[in-house]
C-alpha cells in the first residue's frame, strides 16, 4: 500500500433489501444517461429510511 499520511483505505459491505436490488437491476437495463441518477436516488432513499433505525453489526434485532 502506497498511501500518503492523509489517506485511508476503507472496505464497506452493504446488505441491501431484495426490492432495492431489483430496482437497481431494472435501472441497469435502462438508458445509460439516467442510470447513475436513478441509482443515486434509490440509495439515498434507502439510506435515508434506514438511518432512523440503525442496526449494529447488520443484525435485524
Amino acid at each position: 500500500m502506497n498511501q500518503s499520511s492523509d489517506e485511508i483505505s476503507v472496505n464497506i459491505t452493504l446488505v441491501l433489501p431484495r426490492d432495492l436490488l431489483h430496482q437497481i437491476d431494472e435501472i441497469r437495463e435502462g438508458s445509460r444517461e439516467n442510470r447513475s441518477a436513478y441509482i443515486r436516488r434509490a440509495l439515498t432513499d434507502f439510506l435515508g429510511a434506514s438511518s432512523s433505525t440503525p442496526k449494529a453489526g447488520g443484525r435485524d434485532d
